[in-house]
């Protein structure tokens, strides 16, 4: 007698052991600017995780060539690139300071003028 939450023999459970990354669904083929897809599997090393693009998956190399990076690759990358503007920032904080305050005023002017405020 089930419960119906039982698992048949033809089923498998869902996959809650998946990998996933934090830039899945958000990176896109820099040519194509369609998404790329993330490639994992269970027998992968870390090193080996990548994304591809999906135009070049999909429809073949003939629409959009290949475009495949590593996932550490992007990873390194984007922390580099962080690093860079936080250092830029605090450089040259006070400058970026009053351009922050700028837009923000600009901001809230539009939204005012939206919202029919004064």
């Amino acid at each position: 007698m089930g419960t119906g939450a039982e698992i048949t023999p033809q089923q498998t459970p869902p996959d809650t052991d998946r990998k996933t990354n934090m830039f899945s669904g958000i990176v896109c083929c820099a040519d194509c600017e369609e998404k790329l897809y993330y490639c994992t599997s269970k027998n992968f090393e870390a090193r080996q995780d990548h994304f591809v693009c999906s135009t070049s998956r999909l429809k073949g190399k003939e629409v959009c060539p290949t475009h495949f990076i590593r996932a550490v690759v992007l990873e390194q990358g984007v922390l580099a690139h962080m690093r860079l503007v936080i250092a830029c920032v605090s450089t040259h904080e006070e400058r970026f300071r009053k351009a922050m305050e700028a837009k923000q005023k600009a901001e809230a002017k539009k939204n005012s003028r939206r919202s029919g405020g004064n």
